[in-house]
């Protein structure tokens, strides 16, 4: 009889473990914990700081554009590039607005080894006829210790920038004026004052443009972005891995016969990488771009691809790794009257069991940078666009995600207690 009750047991849990266990691996859509209006303009990368707090940068309307509230100048249109430190609760500590040299965009920011910060982008060349790469480092508080500028006569632009093992940067993006093509992947090594030690250019014949870069666990460094100098044409996700030096390891292309963009990398638990960005999708009703998701090996071969949305056209700008072993993205979803919103979605390892949603109160809106914080949510930045015109930056703290402790109470309930309670009955008519 103890046989029987034991094998009812298992029964049971078998039953309720598969659906409970599905539950937990599901990259879980966070509610929205707070928000902060942080004035005119857009953030495009986030991140949070040793102190808990958050540093955020972007473009702001300049002087330039009209009025120092004039929130509808675009980027390029007179505008200055911001760096913003706040606190835990995304209050502002300090701001800085760097203007270069005018019509200047920030798209990349991080925390240096010395509580400083460094933010890249791109500004008005000084002396050729278009934009150069903009670079500079500021301390603890905000203030300036140095600007530079890097490029040629062509229009040139730095996305993304990390920190190097000898307290150096290395900044990704593109160019026009050097390389091998009309615009090559652009990649500046610098040392801790923003002296230029060396540069490399990648790509082809075409177009070929670098938006986010990492370090890979052997020391060298992966860049993603787009290509369209491949056999077909069409605009590819690019991905290229160069050493310590900067030479070329490999370079890999993605999306076949669709115009597709990658603009968020995110290196994996098994060495391998993840992609975020947009692939063109045509039906009988049209075409538009939609969410798209690759994961690939260390060496870069494509293991699958997933397109999200449904129905609806969007874009994925941020991915980010969620606590279940899933991931979270984050950019924009399309809707009827040339709006879009915020949109989150969570996946589970392999890109499936898709959970989406539109967080409440965010109004016409896009996320634009986003990544996990230490208690177990996650923070993102982007823009929300105001009913009279123009934009305002938007900094949302998503709440940890409990799902996993909810599942846990949720076996206990339904599986143990259940068993607790048949064999106590069993006991009790003395069939055990």
């Amino acid at each position: 009889m103890r046989v029987a009750v034991l094998a009812l047991s298992m029964v049971l849990a078998a039953c309720f473990f598969p659906a409970i266990a599905a539950q937990a691996a599901v990259g879980h859509v966070t509610a929205v914990q707070w928000q902060s209006m942080l004035g005119a303009g857009s953030a495009r990368s986030v991140l949070q700081t040793a102190d808990g707090g958050y540093l955020v940068a972007g473009w702001t309307p300049g002087l330039s554009a009209g009025s120092p509230t004039a929130s509808t100048a675009q980027p390029g249109a007179g505008s200055e590039i911001f760096v913003i430190k706040t606190d835990q609760q995304g209050r502002k500590i300090w701001s800085r607005l760097l203007p270069g040299n005018g019509f200047s965009t920030g798209y990349g920011v991080i925390q240096t080894s010395d509580g400083g910060a460094v933010v890249v982008g791109d500004t008005k060349s000084k002396t050729g006829t278009d934009h150069d790469v903009f670079v500079a480092k500021l301390d603890a508080r905000g203030n300036e210790a140095w600007e530079k500028n890097y490029g040629g006569l062509g229009c040139d632009y730095g996305a993304a920038v990390l920190q190097t093992w000898d307290g150096g940067y290395l900044v990704a993006g593109g160019t026009e004026s050097f390389g091998a093509g009309l615009y090559d992947v652009y990649l500046v090594r610098l040392d801790g004052q923003g002296r230029e030690i060396w540069q490399h250019t990648y790509g082809g014949k075409g177009s070929d443009c670098g938006y986010a870069l990492l370090q890979s666990p052997d020391g060298g460094y992966v860049i993603t972005g787009s290509s369209d100098s491949t056999p077909s044409g069409q605009t590819n996700v690019y991905l290229i891995k160069v050493d310590d030096s900067g030479r070329l390891l490999w370079e890999r292309d993605y999306g076949g016969d669709r115009d597709s963009y990658g603009w968020s990398l995110l290196q994996t638990g098994d060495d391998g990488y993840l992609i975020a960005g947009e692939t063109e999708v045509v039906g009988a009703g049209g075409g538009g771009f939609k969410s798209y998701l690759i994961k690939m090996d260390a060496q870069g071969s494509e293991i699958w691809e997933r397109i999200y949305g449904g129905d609806d056209y969007g874009t994925t700008y941020a991915v980010w790794p969620a606590g279940d072993g899933g991931y979270l993205l984050a950019g924009k979803r399309e809707a009827a009257g040339d709006v879009h919103y915020l949109d989150l979605t969570g996946i589970d390892a392999n890109g499936g069991s898709e959970l989406d949603t539109i967080p409440a109160g965010l109004g016409v809106s896009c996320a634009y940078a986003g990544q996990p914080t230490r208690d177990g949510g996650a923070i993102v930045a982007g823009e929300q666009i105001l009913a009279g015109g123009g934009q305002e930056i938007i900094l949302v703290k998503l709440a940890p995600d409990h799902s996993e402790a909810l599942s846990a109470q949720s076996i206990t309930i339904i599986v143990i207690i259940p068993i607790l309670v048949l064999m106590a009955y069993m006991r009790r008519k003395h069939l055990i």
